[in-house]
Formats: C-alpha cells, sequence, structure tokens
C-alpha cells in the first residue's frame, strides 16, 4: 500500500513488534552437485599407508556404482570421491577401524558484520598493534596462504601482490573463477598485503608473498574444500596460513584434526579467527590447540562483544571497524539526501552491493510501499522515481524487477527489528544480479530516519550512488590477519622459527590487558615486540 509519511511511520513501529528475522532477498538454490565423502586413513608407516590407497583405489576402478575419485592427498592420508552412494557400502576396504568416511558438508556463510562510525581513523588497528612502516622487511620472501573466499587480484590495494590463486570448490577447475564472491577474503588480505599507489592505504605485511586458496562461496564453505586447501598448502611449501573461518565443531572429523596437525607438525604456521558468536568457545579451527588463535577488541581495547573466548585462546587484536579494500566493482557508496521543507538534510553514509549500474545521482519525489499488492507496485511508477519498499522475503526480487520495468531509478529496501540486534550490519546483501539499485537500510536506520522527519514533509530525495573500493567492518575475521601479518614479520626477520616458536613469542610479547586471560588470551599483539624478540630466538 501507498502511504502518507506519519502512516508509514505508525505501521512501521508497530511492525517491528512482530518480526524477529531480517526482510532480505530469498537465497537461490544450490547448483546440483553429486555428493563427495572425505576418506581418511590413520596414519600408519608410509609404505602400509600407500598399500592402503592402492588397494582403495584398485577397488573405486572396479566399482560399478559410478564413484570418481576427484582428489588424492597422501600427505594428509585422505582422499575425495565423488559418488551417490556412500562408498563404505560399496567398497570392503573403507570398512576398517582406521577409516573414516564421511560426507561433505557445506558450512554456511557467515555473514561480515559491518561497522561505518567515521570517528575512528581509518588504519587505527595498525597504531595499536605498533606495526610500523619498514618493520621485519615488511614480510619480504614469505609465502603466505589466505584461505578464504577468493581475490580481487586488480584491486588497486592488491595491485602486483598475488603469486597464485586456487579454487578447490567441488566440480570447479582449480584455476578458474577464483574471484571472491563473499566479499570476504579481499578484505582479509588487504590486512596483510595491501598497499596502494598513494599511499593512502597498507597492510602489516606488504612485501609478503600472496597466495589465496578459495573454499567458499555464496553457497558456503565445503569441508573437502578446506582439507584440499592444506593440502595444496604443503605443497607449495607456503610459511603461514591464514584461515579467517568459522566452522561448526560438530561438523569436524578426524580428517579435519589430522589434516591441521600435520600440516603445523611439517612446519606451515596457521593463523584462526576465534569466531564471532559471542561465546565461551573457539570455533575451528581455533579450536586445535596447535593452532593460533585470535579474539577481536574494540578501539578501547575491550573484547568485542561478537568475539568467542576461552582460555585457550592465544591473544586478540583489533576487529572492530576495520578498514579494509572492497572487491573493485562490487560495492557502491550511497550519498543520500532527504528534501524537508525545501532543505536537504543529509543522512549516514551507505554501503551495500551493486551490479553493472553506472553511477547515478537522481533528484525524485519518493515513493513509499509498505506490504504492497502487485497492482499497487504497479501503480507506483507514476508517483516517482525512488522506492521505499517493505514487503516479504520472497517479494522483494519480483517487486524490484517490476520497479525497473516501470522506470522507477532505485529502489531503498527497509527491513524491521533486525535493528534491535547491535551485533547485525548496518545493510544486508542485495542480489547483486537486480538490475536496478537497490540499497538496504536496517529497521533502526529507517525508524530514526522516520521519527526525526515525522514533524515535516519528506517530498524527495537526492541519491548518488558511485563505486567503493574501501569500506568498514567488523569480526574476529578481521583480526586474525592481523596476527598473520605479524607472523610474516617475525619469519622475515628470523627464517628458523618453527610454529610453536611463533605462538609461544606471540604470547610472550602481547600487551597485558585489563581483562582476564578467558576473555583475551595473553594480551594484545605486539608487531613491534614481536619481531625483536623473534630476532633474539634460537
Amino acid at each position: 500500500m501507498i502511504y502518507t509519511f506519519r502512516v508509514v511511520l505508525q505501521i512501521f513501529t508497530v511492525t517491528l513488534a512482530f518480526f524477529s528475522t531480517s526482510v532480505s532477498l530469498a537465497a537461490d538454490e544450490m547448483p546440483a552437485i553429486r555428493p563427495t565423502w572425505i576418506v581418511h586413513v590413520d596414519a600408519g608407516s608410509e609404505s602400509h599407508t600407500a598399500r592402503r590407497f592402492a588397494a582403495i583405489a584398485n577397488e573405486i576402478a572396479q566399482s560399478k556404482e559410478n564413484l570418481r575419485l576427484i582428489s588424492e592427498m597422501p600427505l594428509l592420508n585422505t582422499w575425495i570421491i565423488e559418488g551417490e552412494k556412500n562408498p563404505v557400502d560399496l567398497i570392503p576396504a573403507l570398512r576398517a577401524r582406521d577409516v573414516e568416511v564421511s560426507r561433505d558438508v557445506w558450512q554456511p556463510v557467515k555473514e561480515v558484520l559491518a561497522a561505518g562510525s567515521t570517528a575512528i581513523p581509518r588504519q587505527w588497528d595498525l597504531q595499536t598493534i605498533k606495526a610500523t612502516s619498514g618493520l621485519g622487511k615488511q614480510g619480504a620472501g614469505v609465502k603466505v596462504g589466505v584461505i578464504d573466499s577468493g581475490v580481487d587480484e586488480q584491486h588497486p590495494a592488491l595491485l602486483k601482490r598475488l603469486v597464485m590463486a586456487k579454487n578447490f570448490l567441488p566440480n570447479v577447475k582449480e584455476d578458474e573463477n577464483v574471484e571472491d564472491e563473499v566479499q570476504h577474503g579481499v578484505g582479509v588480505a588487504s590486512l596483510i598485503f595491501g598497499w596502494d599507489a598513494i599511499g593512502s592505504f597498507q597492510g602489516v605485511a606488504p612485501k609478503a608473498e600472496y597466495y589465496s586458496a578459495k573454499v567458499c562461496s555464496v553457497f558456503g564453505c565445503p569441508r573437502s574444500a578446506v582439507i584440499r586447501a592444506l593440502s595444496w598448502s604443503l605443497q607449495e611449501q607456503l610459511d603461514v596460513v591464514n584461515m579467517s573461518l568459522q566452522v561448526d565443531e560438530s561438523v569436524i572429523t578426524r580428517a579435519e584434526r589430522a589434516a591441521i596437525s600435520t600440516v603445523v607438525h611439517r612446519g606451515l604456521t596457521i593463523v584462526a579467527s576465534a569466531g564471532n558468536d559471542g561465546k565461551p568457545r573457539l570455533a575451528w579451527p581455533a579450536s586445535s590447540p596447535e593452532v593460533i588463535s585470535v579474539g577481536s577488541v574494540s578501539p578501547r581495547l575491550e573484547r568485542s562483544a561478537f568475539s568467542n573466548f576461552s582460555s585457550a585462546l592465544t591473544l586478540v587484536a583489533p576487529g572492530e571497524q576495520m578498514y579494509v579494500a572492497q572487491p573493485k566493482d562490487k560495492f557502491l557508496v550511497a550519498d543520500l539526501h532527504l528534501e524537508l521543507k525545501g532543505r536537504w538534510t543529509p543522512t549516514s553514509l551507505l554501503w551495500d552491493k551493486y551490479s553493472a549500474y553506472a553511477p547515478l545521482s537522481e533528484t525524485s519525489k519518493v515513493v513509499w510501499l509498505m506490504f504492497p499488492t502487485a497492482a499497487e507496485v504497479r501503480s507506483a511508477a507514476s508517483q516517482g522515481s525512488i522506492a521505499f519498499l517493505m514487503t516479504q522475503p520472497e517479494q522483494e526480487k519480483q517487486y524490484v524487477e517490476d520497479l525497473r520495468s516501470l522506470g522507477m531509478k532505485a529502489v531503498v529496501l527497509m527491513q524491521p527489528m533486525m535493528s534491535l540486534m547491535p551485533s547485525t550490519p548496518r545493510t544486508g546483501p542485495v542480489d547483486p544480479r537486480l538490475s536496478l539499485p537497490a540499497l538496504r537500510l536496517r529497521g533502526d536506520e529507517v525508524l530514526r530516519l522516520m521519527q526525526a522527519q515525522s514533524s515535516g514533509i519528506w517530498t524527495g530525495v537526492k541519491l548518488n550512488l558511485n563505486p567503493a573500493l574501501y569500506g568498514r567492518v567488523q569480526g574476529t575475521s578481521f583480526a586474525a590477519p592481523l596476527v598473520t601479518g605479524a607472523v610474516s614479520l617475525m619469519l622475515a626477520s628470523n627464517p628458523k622459527l618453527k610454529p610453536f616458536h611463533v605462538k609461544q613469542i606471540l604470547q610472550d610479547s602481547a600487551d597485558a590487558l585489563s581483562a582476564s586471560k578467558g576473555e583475551v588470551g595473553s594480551g594484545l599483539l605486539n608487531a613491534t615486540a614481536a619481531v625483536q624478540m623473534a630476532l633474539s630466538y634460537l
């Protein structure tokens, strides 16, 4: 229905009481792929394991059930098999006690927590962890892997940084589609390797060598991809790997635990984020004792409300109001101004995903659509060219397409109740394939704007959309790469350090915080102290 401003405010206020989830576009269904199975053999002698694998391979080849071996990882005693049926039912050799077979699980992608304050300096994190320019040879010569959602090697902050990128998702060739579709891996990588031509952005170790392993898509992060990425990290002889992943412990099997243990004992240092549930437990892989686990602190150096914690936590680093690179041509910055009694009033800066729209500058009348019928959507185009729309999730995409076909210039999607959850993003994801610029306002933002303007008449808006290369985010995902960068500086200064040396130095050199060890581990990352200690170690 199309409402006047005052009626919209009343209806929106009532609506908040009834909705407990955000209004977002219904997710596409995951494309059909054949089931994959992870086969892990407990470690024995190399010759024994080789014979076991040879026997299993022979039975797979002779099977009439169309099984296919898609990845062989002898260093991790693990294979990945594709097939409709559980291979245990088909291959007797897999029924031995020292063999574990589990179906691959796609862990849902955790949403990036957006942050928008401009009061915090852009790269406050570098100052806080004492990562001075030129420290530790800037990581030169150290091979650093990022096991995440992919790359954007054309981003100004990451130009000429990438050495190799692989895609380990099922049914994809390793050298194809390595780009970041989730808008996560690029931000993580920028905190380690970032350096733009004008010096406006810098990572902790900009001269380190960047290796990217894509294990996550918009549909999730399969366990098999993570294991394959760890195997690849060994093959490429990487020195340190960042894993800003949060995997539920309930789906972790012997294969994953053995993979982590094996790669660390072979000399690869692993840094992982603690998780964003705000609970007294660590997500996997941070929960593995061999891993350097990293929690998040705020600019006030207090544990972030979202950061998981535990007595086993290694240390903490900044994870709030993080200024990071965003995938090029994937985000826009929207400058929205409201017309009130003939005066233009600017609102807060909005960030969101966009597709192939040209930059837009539009002054227009506003059309309010609150849970409209299809007929009311069709009649809206004659009343303005920017629509503020609130509707059910399953109707959003169709309504936006209808508004586009009728000549609407842009849509602001309004969502209720998510506003009452302070840890949720200021803006939610909008389907990038929409053919119309679509911003999303969280519930409290809409309510605040409505209340602020309720005594006047909101007659129009100015909307300017332009590509954005950087944005603010938060989460333990963005605390971990600061530590990975510091490890790169340590290894550049002293290549003889082993993973257990690195972990001990980080703990010994950390700055003490007022919170307990159970909240912040050994304290706050101090990159300068860690490098100095690394130089005198061994």
